[in-house]
């Protein structure tokens, strides 16, 4: 069982997707003999399949659309006529932003205004789409605004 570890950024968004993250299931801790490979759907719940009693190592080989590969190497028990069940969380791929603002006088373009203008106080308001966008295709309405 697959989720994001921030649905506040994958949820509802096309870009991101819990289907098709391939996992291999090896015999041993240094995932180098394969048992079986699981599939996720849309939903994040993989295919199932039979295995002997034992402990496997699960380790992610391909990430869904949108999600950093998890590097990690889980390890299940599988009991007789049990189903053993792993639960991952992924993070997504996103890019924190940094943004440096400055403003400068229309009539000079340098920093610092004119005479006894000021440029104190200027306020910019940066819009978050969620998605990927265009300008002939961007929604009128942003996911998010920020006021800086």
């Amino acid at each position: 069982m697959k989720e994001s570890a921030n649905t506040e950024i994958t949820a509802n968004n096309s870009c991101y997707s819990l289907g098709g993250a391939q996992y291999g299931v090896y015999k041993n801790r240094g995932c180098t003999q394969l048992a079986a490979t699981l599939i996720t759907d849309t939903n994040g719940k993989s295919d199932t399949v039979e295995l002997e009693t034992g402990t496997y190592y699960v380790k992610e080989k391909h990430a869904p659309k949108g999600y950093i590969l998890d590097t990690q190497v889980h390890t299940v028990r599988v009991s007789e006529s049990k189903t053993s069940v792993l639960r991952v969380s992924d993070e997504p791929v996103h890019d924190r932003l940094a943004i440096e603002l400055y403003k400068i006088d229309r009539g000079t373009r340098l920093p610092g205004a004119e005479g006894a203008a000021s440029l104190e106080n200027s306020r910019f308001m940066v819009n978050f789409y969620q998605g990927y966008y265009g300008k002939e295709n961007l929604p009128v309405k942003p996911t998010r605004s920020w006021v800086l």
